[in-house]
């Protein structure tokens, strides 16, 4: 992983060099759940929440016999001598009429063995597998930048996962472009990465609705366990705006909270690499909200990645004796 150096990103290395470092120990979604009032879904694999949220939306029946439910990401894998590559720029986000039509084609080619593709939002769906035992398989967005050949144990126990895998690949190679492809020249989905299984478990015992005590949050940008926390919140998730000054200010007595993908930057106009990604989000997000801070607008700025946190207040910005920090590039 590399590192940019101090001054390179101004917004980051400010948190990095002011702000005061706190472990995610339920990892940024886990934060979040208790954000929104909802900490007992802190714990939940990341698919049972979304089929939960789905669930509070429209009842469906109990799945006769054992059944997995996994969320499935879009990603195009690059497949090199003894290796499968991941790049950040393969973590992929569907648009909703791409969703459907895959999900409609799913369903006619796996509707025999039960298996059900739905779309979530931010792109990705949610597999229901019967037969399919619910195994540990990381997140992509832990593994991008890396070989991912080994990611799938090749265990007696995984053996099904891995030919479902290769069966979704086959499909997924027949598809016209228009229902697999990321923009008019983009990369091709030829892969679903599922993750986050949970085994068939009934809906949410408690109405979708904020908790007593539960802060004020307004989330910005759609991911699928994100989105469906919200929902299970009572809370609605929105479009990211331009720029932080659009967000409402402390005096809403809302926190604000920004997801923010490396991934869409690499395939927004200008330089693809990750470097490059990076220096337009610190410019356009978080160099910005520094300023906000450093000027009273706001009274705190938290940067998370997957499993901490950096929390920069007006104060911790007088604290000039601390040495600048190199900012690891593959972090966010």
């Amino acid at each position: 992983m590399a590192d940019a150096p101090p001054g390179s990103l101004p917004g980051l290395g400010a948190v990095a060099r002011f702000g005061d470092r706190a472990p995610l120990p339920g990892g940024w979604r886990g934060w979040l759940a208790g954000a929104l009032g909802r900490p007992d879904l802190a714990t939940w694999p990341a698919a049972h929440v979304a089929l939960a949220s789905l669930r509070a939306q429209q009842s469906e029946p109990e799945a006769d016999g054992p059944v997995s439910h996994w969320i499935a990401t879009p990603v195009h894998l690059l497949a090199g001598p003894g290796q499968i590559w991941l790049e950040h720029a393969g973590l992929l986000r569907l648009t909703l009429p791409q969703q459907q039509a895959l999900a409609a084609d799913f369903q006619g080619l796996f509707a025999d063995g039960g298996r059900v593709l739905r779309a979530l939002p931010g792109g990705s769906f949610l597999l229901t597998a019967p037969g399919l035992a619910a195994l540990e398989v990381a997140e992509p967005a832990r593994l991008a930048g890396g070989d991912v050949s080994t990611a799938v144990p090749r265990a007696a126990q995984y053996r099904a996962l891995r030919r479902l895998n290769t069966e979704i690949e086959m499909w997924l190679h027949a598809q016209p472009a228009a229902h697999v492809r990321q923009g008019s020249a983009g990369p091709d989905v030829n892969a679903l990465w599922l993750w986050g299984a949970a085994p068939q478990a009934a809906g949410v015992t408690a109405a979708p609705a904020p908790a007593t005590g539960a802060r004020a949050v307004e989330v910005f940008g759609h991911e699928a366990v994100a989105d469906a926390l919200a929902a299970l919140a009572g809370r609605s998730v929105r479009e990211l705006p331009v720029r932080p000054a659009d967000l409402p200010g402390d005096s809403s007595g809302a926190s604000n909270v920004l997801l923010l993908a490396l991934a869409d930057e690499l395939r927004a106009p200008g330089p693809a690499d990750l470097a490059a990604a990076l220096a337009r989000v610190d410019r356009d997000f978080v160099a910005p909200a520094v300023d906000l801070v450093r000027r009273g607008d706001i009274r705190t700025l938290t940067v998370m990645s997957m499993d901490d946190a950096a929390i920069l207040r007006r104060p911790g910005l007088l604290k000039f004796w601390r040495r600048a920090r190199r900012v690891p590039v593959g972090s966010a």
